[in-house]
This record gives structure tokens, sequence and C-alpha cells, in this order.
């Protein structure tokens, strides 16, 4: 089953896509875990900042610890280990984390898009060649994720990111959030306004666990960091100040935090104090 949604605002639409998943997917069970899937999966958010799902079990702190490592260009295990179950932690490592893999990268999709705004070479590489030789060899799961391409059209940034595997659950609400906050960022470098949003999933799947799972309608828009600094800066400048937003976090020092990261301290005072 292949699937092709666009929309405005995936808050209000996100129930319909996991029941159609659900009840039109294909049956398979990679690993022995029974899923439901379409194959690929192509998703268009005409507006990025309206991503927020709502569903049982989401951690806005969660979130904000991504978005900010993403962006931040590291990988903060103490983080994680105070906002995020055990069980959960186990499945990231330094191996996969986005950022380290990611963040030299951006600077160069920048200079290339300011060079040649119609390029259509502005792409970071999130997975490696040589990601399923080191999982077989001892690692954990591969990145998800294999690239993030970017586009200037019609005076906008564009962002299309392609997955090989996508869990439309526990996945997909913290995915669209970093990814489209990435999108924000190198939008504010160049100066240009955020234009719509491509994903692109191999599989787009439910796992069995979660075929009845109700969800909410989640009305708020994302407010992205970057989009509250002056356009125009480095894509240094930016991870700079996602750094520094984690160093206050590691000492909890939350009245240091820079203003533009002031949403992600409030969620994780109020799960690590």
């Amino acid at each position: 089953m292949a699937l092709v949604i666009e929309t405005h605002d995936l808050g209000y639409n996100y129930g319909e896509l996991l029941d159609r998943v659900v009840a039109e997917g294909d049956e398979v069970a990679p690993r022995g875990m029974l899923i439901r899937e379409a194959r690929p999966l192509v998703m268009v958010l005409t507006d990025p900042s309206r991503c927020l799902t709502s569903r049982p079990g989401f951690s806005p702190a969660i979130m904000w610890a991504e978005m900010a490592m993403v962006c931040a260009g590291t990988f903060e295990p103490w983080l994680y280990d105070r906002v995020m179950p055990a069980a959960t932690r186990s499945l990231l490592t330094p191996f996969g984390a986005y950022g380290p893999r990611t963040w030299a990268q951006l600077d160069h999709v920048v200079d290339e898009l300011r060079g040649d705004p119609s390029s259509r070479r502005a792409v970071v590489y999130v997975g490696r060649q040589d990601d399923l030789k080191n999982i077989h060899g001892g690692e954990t799961d591969m990145p998800c994720t294999m690239t993030w391409q970017f586009f200037v059209r019609d005076g906008l940034l564009e962002m299309q990111v392609n997955m090989r595997s996508w869990d439309l659950v526990w996945g997909l609400g913290y995915d669209l959030p970093v990814f489209t906050a990435v999108q924000s960022m190198v939008a504010a470098a160049l100066a240009v306004p955020m234009g719509p949003y491509s994903h692109v999933a191999g599989s787009g799947h439910v796992y069995e666990r979660h075929w009845d799972l109700e969800v909410g309608i989640e009305t708020r828009p994302l407010v992205y960091p970057a989009s509250l600094t002056p356009p125009g800066r480095s894509i240094a400048e930016y991870r700079h100040d996602a750094r520094r937003a984690l160093v206050c976090a590691e000492v909890r020092q939350w009245v240091n935090v820079p203003p533009a990261w002031a949403e992600a301290a409030e969620a994780w005072e109020a799960k690590i104090g």
C-alpha cells in the first residue's frame, strides 16, 4: 500500500493517518515484530509549524531534548537519562545520533544555497554507507533517516526528508518537530521564510501494540527556537545558543538559558527539577 498525504495541519489529521495505515496497510513482521505499513508513505506539510500531534505518553521534554541536541550538533546521554524512561533510552546511542552526523554539513548547505539559490545539491547525509555492516557487527539499530535535502523555491526554504523506516506513533511526534526546527534554522540563516516540508518514508508503519491507540487533536503550532533569533546569523551562532541551553540544563541554571530556548527549559525543569 502506497500513501500520499498533504495537510496544512497534521494535528487535526494525525488520527486519520494512523487509522488508514492500520486499516489498509500491508501486514509484515520485520525482526518478528508485527506492523502494518504504507510503502512508501509521502507526507507534505504545507505549514511545517503545524506538525505537533497528540498521543498518550508524548513527552515535550524529550521533544525539546532531541531538538536541542540536533541543533547543537551533539549527543547528550545525561539529558536522555534524566527525561526518558530507561527502556526507551537503551535504543539511543552515540552511534546513530543525528547531531554529530549532521552539524558540519549544515554550514555547507547554507553556503551552497547562498551561492546558488536554485541548487539541488544542498543535501545532508544522515545515513552512512557502512551503517548496515556496523549494526551486524554489534552496534544498535542503524539510523532511520537517510538524507535531509533543502531547496529555495519561490523565495521559500523547503525541506525534504528521506527515511528508510518511520514509526508513526513513537517516532513521528518527535521527528517532525526536530526536522522542521532544522528547516527553520537553515531558513533563518538564509533570511528566507519557511516553505513546505516533505517527508518520504520507505516504510511508514504502526506496530501491533498501537493498532487500537486513541489519539487527540493538537491545535497549537510549534514555535521554533531559531525563529526567535535575528535572521541572517550563521548556523554556528544558532548552534551556540542550543549548546548554551544544554549546558544550562546540565547544571540546572535555568535563568541563564538563551531566550530562544525558554520553552525547552520550562519542559526540562518540570521533568528534572
